[in-house]
């Protein structure tokens, strides 16, 4: 990571923000639209009882508990709210945000200064999101360059997409709106963060296995990721490769 970011975010940092929540309600209305829902009413609760005052943790709600449900997808959702929403800026959505993240790298220390919490947050991830950016134009054009290899383990197998793996599950919603844009191999690298394995399927319908993403981003809580589940035939093709899975 580079400096420790300042107090309050920059105006890319707000601009970033609220350019990927768009991105993403563009092609997912329903994530976003699920989102909010959620959202809505998490913050009805706050403004209505001491729950603001609290950590995450002892927010023993069911508006709360169904906003955590939804995982690390919803993450660039939260950084916007956090980013231009004053209503959201308390300390029930910093410990959301934390609750939601597993990076120590973009976990800021807590303080007494929620607004000094909340502008490390939104920079810190205007920073990850611009390192993806680079490193989904790096897999691009890695793939773009290699075209005509005829085994897909060519373009999963290479530091391109490694280095986009070792992102972690943060990263969920701007993968789904590359997958949208280019859907080349974004299905495997969203099952291997999410399962910690590839597919490994001989045979699948592209569209169907895209249909059943969309799905889960948009209507489905984090324990409902998508998960491809091996086929007789591709037991027999692959063999011991696939016998542990379950």
């Amino acid at each position: 990571m580079g400096a420790t970011p300042a107090s309050s975010p920059t105006q890319e940092a707000v601009d970033s923000a609220t350019k990927l929540y768009l991105d993403i309600e563009e092609v997912f209305p329903l994530a976003v639209d699920q989102f909010e829902s959620r959202w809505t009413a998490a913050l009805a609760v706050c403004h209505t009882s001491s729950a603001a005052e609290t950590d995450f943790a002892d927010l023993q709600t069911e508006q709360f508990a169904a906003l955590g449900r939804l995982g690390p997808k919803i993450m660039p959702l939260v950084v916007y709210k956090l980013a231009r929403d004053k209503a959201s800026q308390s300390p029930w959505a910093v410990s959301l945000y934390m609750f939601l993240e597993k990076d120590p790298d973009y976990r800021p220390a807590l303080d007494k200064d929620v607004q000094a919490c909340i502008g490390r947050i939104v920079e810190l991830n205007y920073q990850r999101h611009e390192i993806f950016k680079q490193r989904a134009a790096a897999w691009q054009a890695y793939q773009d360059m290699h075209g005509r290899e005829s085994s897909s383990y060519f373009f999963i197998w290479c530091d391109e997409f490694d280095d986009l793996l070792e992102m972690g599950q943060s990263i969920i919603a701007p993968a789904m709106v590359e997958y949208e844009h280019h859907d080349m191999f974004w299905d495997t690298l969203l099952h291997r963060l999410l399962h910690g394995r590839d597919m490994d399927a001989v045979q699948w319908v592209p569209a169907a296995v895209f249909a059943w993403w969309c799905y889960y981003f948009e209507k489905g809580e984090h324990h409902q990721a998508f998960k491809w589940i091996p086929t007789e035939f591709d037991r027999k093709v692959l063999g011991d490769k696939i016998a542990d899975y379950h």
